[in-house]
C-alpha cells in the first residue's frame, strides 16, 4: 500500500465522522441551517441537535456520492455525503 492511498483512506474516515452547521435562508425566509455530515447519518443529527437545542424541524434531506479512480497510481475512493436542512423551533 503506497502512502498516497494511505492518506486518502485516512482523510475518507476522517470526514465522515465530521459535520459542519451553515447558516441559510430557509424557503419560508426565516433563519434555516444547512448540515453536512460525512457518511453517518447520525452526525447530522447529533449536529442539528447542537445547533437547535430546543428542537428542529427537518425541512429537506440530501445525498450524495462520488467515486475517483487512478489507473496511473493505482488507487480509488469513494465519498458519500449527506445534507440536511432544518429550522430551529
Amino acid at each position: 500500500m503506497n502512502l498516497t492511498f494511505a492518506a486518502i483512506c485516512v482523510a475518507t474516515l476522517v470526514l465522515s465522522a465530521c459535520a459542519s452547521s451553515t447558516p441559510v435562508m430557509g424557503p419560508n425566509g426565516k433563519q434555516a441551517f444547512a448540515i453536512e455530515c460525512g457518511s453517518a447519518i447520525s452526525t447530522c443529527y447529533e449536529e442539528a441537535a447542537n445547533t437547535c437545542p430546543n428542537g428542529y424541524n427537518i425541512i429537506d434531506k440530501d445525498s450524495s456520492s462520488s467515486f475517483y479512480a487512478s489507473g496511473k497510481d493505482k488507487y480509488a475512493s469513494s465519498s458519500e455525503s449527506k445534507t440536511l436542512l432544518i429550522q430551529c423551533k
